[in-house]
């Protein structure tokens, strides 16, 4: 093995060493962010291991609960047109 093959292997070890060490890095923040994340949920009392399910409620609620009120606010409207006709 010649002197340049030594060397360019060198310097590849080099940066593989920095990659590994940015990667280190970027797993540690994202572990912080995780940790974050889950006391946020906790503080909302969402049980972060069961963060799908609680977003099915969620999003089962939410198209329940649309389509009710949408039919309330038509009979606002409804209710009240006796009294706004020809106020526009």
């Amino acid at each position: 093995m010649d002197t340049q093959t030594l060397n360019q292997l060198i310097q590849r070890r080099n940066q593989l060493t920095q990659e590994l060490e940015r990667l280190r890095g970027r797993k540690e923040q994202a572990q912080r962010n995780l940790s974050e994340l889950e006391s946020e949920c906790r503080e909302k009392n969402i049980d972060p291991d069961k963060i799908e399910e609680t977003l099915k409620e969620l999003w089962a609620r939410y198209q329940r609960r649309v389509p009710e009120l949408e039919a309330k606010i038509s009979r606002c409207a409804d209710a009240l047109a006796q009294y706004t006709k020809g106020t526009r």
